[in-house]
């Protein structure tokens, strides 16, 4: 690809051209650009490198949330169901403490 000076430069030149000899031009120059492009191709003959397959990661959320969005669906069995494990975690956490 032309360095932009390069084509800063050439500005006035383009300018200067009739309709017929700017398309000429252009032509010219996606060419030339194709001409690179295919050459840059064939350079590239190794193939990308392989990427790792990733665990799926679960998300996991605080039981807050989790009441939250229940209560926000209208769900009050879950909601019902979160805050008996809410409190059994918190009993366990206070126990393990003392």
């Amino acid at each position: 690809m032309a360095d932009h000076p390069e084509l800063v430069a050439e500005i006035p030149k383009v300018e200067k051209m009739t309709v017929q000899e700017r398309l000429e031009y252009a032509k010219k120059r996606r060419s030339q650009q194709l001409r690179r492009w295919e050459r840059n191709k064939d350079s590239e003959s190794d193939p990308p490198p392989k990427k790792k397959a990733r665990k799926p990661y679960k998300a996991r959320f605080e039981p807050g949330v989790m009441l939250l969005e229940s209560s926000s669906r209208g769900d009050s069995f879950e909601g019902r169901n979160i805050t008996q494990l809410f409190y059994f975690f918190r009993e366990i956490s206070d126990t393990v403490q003392q």
